[in-house]
């Protein structure tokens, strides 16, 4: 028994550019980036609250 496969098939609307596949790859790596330091800055937070800063005083001092 030998089972005859076709070849796919693709339409022009199917095809990516290598360059927008990296430049997508690019801005999801740097989403994944901001959310993992975000979520670390949150769990030491929660773990050491006394390390925030409040944020009138990040205003007034203009940093």
């Amino acid at each position: 028994m030998s089972a005859i496969m076709e070849k796919p098939k693709f339409d022009q609307n199917q095809l990516i550019k290598a360059s927008d596949v990296t430049r997508r790859f690019d801005s999801f790596r740097k989403q994944e980036k901001e959310y993992r330091v975000l979520t670390e800055r949150m769990e030491r937070l929660e773990q050491q609250p006394d390390t925030g800063v409040r944020w009138r005083h990040i205003r007034r001092s203009g940093k």
